[in-house]
């Protein structure tokens, strides 16, 4: 994380502390160097129209509340509208919004849940369709990205012929819908996903960690052909029978057979032996 990031953070966080005990000339301060830090920092902007109209001023919540709504940050702006109607019934748009937000939220739910229901009975293309759906509705909602890609996961590995010949947009589908998620929310489902279909590089990538350990055959065919690789993969595992038929010739069965002729040439002269020494 930057240090600009933290910066705007600092000055917001200490400008609230000010604000909390009635400092409002040190809260609008360090609000103004918020804003510095982050022209985009919108809370500072909303907390500096209320100094200029009045603390807790209900128009001032209301339109950041707007704001968040306008940029699909639906879990944020249903808090500054409530804020609104806690400090007056007067306003009609709140109630408008809040209503639109909890439509939208029900909506979503109800498609990710019978999308479940799809994808439990094998029905995948039903479910992907209303993965679709979510996403349209609610584009920050992390669940609706992880899903689908999820479901062109499930796609593409029940139809392995397919796969052979068409998995290329199914997984570029899948490449795409899982970047959201973990831009929005680094799930570890997300990752794990990422990881079975060999996408390695791009996990390390949103990990900072190296790895190559695993190539995906998906991530090689760019730049090998996939009949090169067929074959390569055809000799590797002939070699490797081939090796194994010879050491079974070579060394596993002339001890077996040694075992077997010594046990027959003086099992018995071993046993009396036993006889003899018990007896004693």
């Amino acid at each position: 994380m930057s240090t600009m990031h933290w910066g705007y953070l600092d000055a917001g966080n200490l400008a609230g502390i000010y604000y909390e005990q009635s400092q409002l000339d040190m809260a609008i301060l360090h609000y103004k160097q918020a804003i510095n830090c982050d022209s985009t920092f919108i809370e500072a902007y909303n907390n500096l129209s209320c100094f200029a109209l009045q603390p807790n001023h209900p128009q001032a919540l209301s339109s950041l509340g707007s704001i968040y709504m306008d940029c699909n940050m639906m879990s944020v702006p249903a808090s500054f509208y409530k804020a609104t109607l806690a400090v007056t019934t007067g306003i009609s748009a709140p109630f408008n919004n809040l209503a639109i937000i909890y439509k939208q939220q029900t909506a979503a739910d109800g498609l990710v849940n019978r999308g479940n229901t799809f994808k439990e009975i094998g029905r995948v293309t039903e479910a992907i369709q209303d993965y679709i759906r979510v996403v349209n509705i609610i584009p920050t909602m992390p669940e609706a990205h992880a899903n689908l890609a999820s479901a062109y996961k499930d796609r593409v590995f029940e139809y392995p012929v397919k796969l052979l010949y068409s998995s290329q947009n199914e997984l570029s589908f899948l490449h795409f819908f899982f970047f959201p998620s973990i831009h929005i929310q680094p799930w570890k489902h997300g990752y794990t996903l990422l990881m079975t279909l060999g996408f390695v590089d791009i996990v390390g990538n949103g990990l900072s960690t190296p790895t190559f350990f695993y190539v995906h055959p998906h991530c090689l065919s760019e730049k090998v052909p996939i009949f090169i690789m067929n074959g390569a993969t055809f000799n590797a595992y002939y070699a490797v029978g081939f090796i194994m038929m010879w050491w079974l010739a070579l060394v596993a069965s002339p001890t077996m057979v040694l075992i077997v002729i010594s046990s027959i040439m003086y099992g018995h002269k071993l046993m009396e032996l036993a006889r003899k020494m018990w007896r004693m």
